[in-house]
């Protein structure tokens, strides 16, 4: 059985997915946590951040979703990098995905400096999340 992740990291995901959840929307784990977490043999170096997508329409919904992942009983912080969320031993990089925010494969920027590209292996009808 391969060795468990550390057990306050777990404990941020799952604060994580239950503020999502809370916030009702749609969302995927990414980055180097999955295999961390699903492989009979993970990697060998651990990681102590998260990343997730979250599919929506617009910046303030985006803004609505990590302000409710900053209420005390989820007990994330906003960090100075306009993605990234921190609690306890682990952080989070929160993206924001839609077909309305990132119509294209290109990678654009908005004036605060928040950054958005369509993935390409979400281009294609098959692999879409909206």
């Amino acid at each position: 059985m391969p060795p468990l992740p550390d057990p306050r990291f777990v404990e941020t995901v799952a604060a994580l997915t239950d503020g999502l959840e809370h916030a009702s929307v749609r969302y995927c784990l990414s980055g180097a946590l999955v295999p961390e977490l699903l492989l009979e043999t993970p990697p060998p170096r651990r990681t102590n951040d998260a990343d997730v997508v979250v599919l929506v329409e617009t910046l303030d919904e985006f803004d609505r979703v990590k302000r409710m992942l900053e209420r005390p009983q989820y007990g994330f912080t906003q960090m100075l990098q306009p993605l990234r969320m921190d609690r306890g031993p682990g952080r989070i990089d929160v993206l924001p995905y839609s077909e309305r925010l990132a119509p294209s494969t290109s990678r654009s920027t908005t004036g605060n400096g928040r950054h958005f590209s369509r993935p390409s292996s979400l281009a294609s009808s098959s692999a879409r999340m909206d």
